[in-house]
């Protein structure tokens, strides 16, 4: 005999009267409410995790990306340090390039002029954190994630991307449809079949 499903409880607003009740608690209401953008941001979620844990904490963490049909995989790594790589791969190159002897200023002011970490959107947020300024409601405070060592998974095969000098994806938030914790792994990354129980 099958067993009979148990009824949901059901609540009225009654059993929670220290709850402020708004008209629609999501904003969807206001009549100033754009629902096409609102489905439009990024997972806040996401945006939490890799702004406190990775960029703020610089905490790496492997994870699984799902974009326009694609799977991606890597480790997400801080914005520091994918602006610091970034800075010191364009100053070797330009280095290696310029025939020219320059002196201590010259070399001064163009180590400036390559200096990227300083466009790091994780310090406009902490920023405007300490002056009290707020997102508005649903916007996250940074943009994009960096994919460190990435692969391109698909039917045909692997496409890794850890050879390059800068072996880093920075990919816009929106455009992610899906995600999971921790990165895939295939047998060649791995030497005698040594592959951990859980990779993070």
């Amino acid at each position: 005999m099958a067993k009979k499903k148990d009824k949901l409880p059901e609540f009225e607003p009654d059993d929670f009267p220290d709850y402020e009740y708004d008209e629609d608690d999501f904003g969807m209401m206001d009549s100033n409410f754009d629902t096409s953008s609102f489905w439009q941001e990024p997972d806040f979620l996401l945006a939490d995790i890799i702004h406190m844990l990775v960029n703020v904490a610089e905490l790496e963490i492997g994870v699984t990306l799902f974009v326009k049909g694609m799977t991606l995989t890597g480790v997400l790594t801080s914005e520091k340090e994918y602006l610091r790589d970034l800075t010191a791969t364009f100053r070797k190159r330009v280095h290696l390039n310029n025939k020219k002897k320059m002196t201590k200023k010259e070399r001064e002011e163009f180590n400036a002029m390559f200096d990227f970490t300083r466009l790091s959107e994780t310090n406009v947020a902490q920023e405007l954190d300490e002056e009290g300024v707020s997102m508005p409601p649903g916007m996250s405070s940074i943009r994009f994630l960096h994919l460190k060592n990435p692969m391109l998974l698909g039917a045909e095969g692997v496409m890794d991307f850890a050879q390059g000098d800068t072996p880093y994806i920075r990919l816009r938030l929106t455009l992610i449809d899906g995600w999971m914790l921790g990165q895939v792994v295939t047998p060649d990354m791995f030497r005698d079949n040594d592959v951990p129980d859980v990779l993070h």
